[in-house]
């Protein structure tokens, strides 16, 4: 098979992968799926991975994604939000710290009693944003295969879970604007406000996430001072679907196999940790006075730019969910590595101790 071909080959699988998803997309939006933008490009992307195809974006598309997510929350925040979390910042933080350390308990008991490695398990249920998480495991030197495999599951249960949610409440997809221009002002100051990404993620790799972070961030300074910004809902389309793509074409026939019998127990740990946050989320909006698919996303351990597209595209508090969010979101890679490490030596301590004589 020639060169020429195989690139053929390549262009008529990124044709059909970009229209399936938007037709899948624009299906489930019809039907009323809350978080269509995200769950159509995924289901297209688990066949294309699990036939086989080959596609991957490249490291400046994912980069793009985050920043379009980043830009999204700077859109989106209020700062009456950070005085209301500041007024219960007990119960924030209580909500925060009791997810992190549910995460960790449930990766020890699923690597404690399944096929996984032990420490890669802890890893994979670890919360906040799948890639960061990933990257960490891997300058940890750990299995990132593994680990991606627990993410991309708990992953999938979140956005599952929370679009049948979204859906029982009978939340509606907020309509899409009808700017018909692609060049204001605004826009532009938004495409410059993504294109950082690029540049924070080659030279600001001290900043958790930074592809998301610092985008969002400058964003906040912009509207500040007063600099207006929006963006366009097909650029968030495009974003999502990298994102969403990215992470159904991840699923391939390899990976299934090496999660193997751990498959069911991942899921239902997934479930049993979303089902804590939710309910966490739930008494937090009691205080805060939100509704209940908003209290719910603000405290459910998914992935930031995934819990970002359900939010946006059902049109709940996305100010006060991805405040909440970011905050969990550092707390997980300032403290998450540190204790998964102390975790994984104190469970190898113990498998020494019980390990026969003649055996160690």
């Amino acid at each position: 098979m020639t060169f020429t071909t195989l690139k053929s080959r390549a262009f008529v699988s990124w044709v059909v992968l970009i229209a399936s998803s938007t037709l899948m997309m624009l299906l489930l939006e019809l039907i009323g799926i809350p978080g269509s933008m995200l769950l159509g490009p995924i289901a297209v992307g688990i066949v294309f991975g699990l036939r086989n195809i080959r596609l991957r974006f490249s490291g400046s598309l994912r980069t793009m994604a985050q920043g379009i997510t980043g830009v999204l929350i700077a859109q989106s925040l209020r700062p009456d939000t950070f005085l209301e979390l500041a007024q219960y910042w007990e119960a924030a933080l209580s909500v925060v710290g009791v997810t992190l350390l549910a995460a960790i308990a449930v990766g020890a008991l699923i690597g404690r009693f399944s096929a996984l490695p032990f420490e890669e398990a802890v890893w994979g249920f670890l919360p906040g944003m799948a890639t960061a998480v990933i990257a960490m495991s891997e300058e940890r030197k750990l299995d990132a295969r593994a680990v991606a495999v627990v993410q991309v599951v708990r992953l999938l249960v979140v956005i599952v879970g929370m679009s049948i949610l979204a859906t029982v409440l009978r939340v509606s997809s907020p309509e899409a604007s009808a700017e018909t221009s692609l060049f204001t002002w605004e826009h532009l100051v938004s495409v410059g406000l993504v294109a950082i990404s690029i540049l924070a993620h080659r030279y600001a790799t001290f900043v958790p996430a930074a592809a998301m972070m610092v985008p969002m961030m400058a964003g906040v300074v912009c509207k500040a001072i007063g600099l207006d910004f929006a963006l366009p809902h097909e650029v968030i389309f495009c974003g999502y679907f990298v994102i969403g793509a990215g992470v159904g074409l991840g699923f391939d026939l390899n990976l299934i196999r090496s999660a193997g019998r751990a498959l069911p127990a991942l899921v239902g740990a997934a479930v049993l940790l979303v089902t804590l946050g939710a309910s966490m989320g739930a008494g937090l909006g009691m205080l805060f006075g939100l509704d209940p698919l908003s209290s719910v996303l603000s405290a459910v351990p998914g992935s930031v730019d995934a819990v970002a597209a359900i939010a946006y595209s059902t049109g709940s508090d996305l100010s006060f969910i991805m405040a909440l969010q970011v905050f969990r979101l550092f707390a997980v890679v300032m403290f998450g590595p540190p204790i998964a490490r102390y975790v994984a030596e104190r469970f190898q301590a113990m498998r020494a101790k019980e390990q026969p004589e003649g055996l160690k």
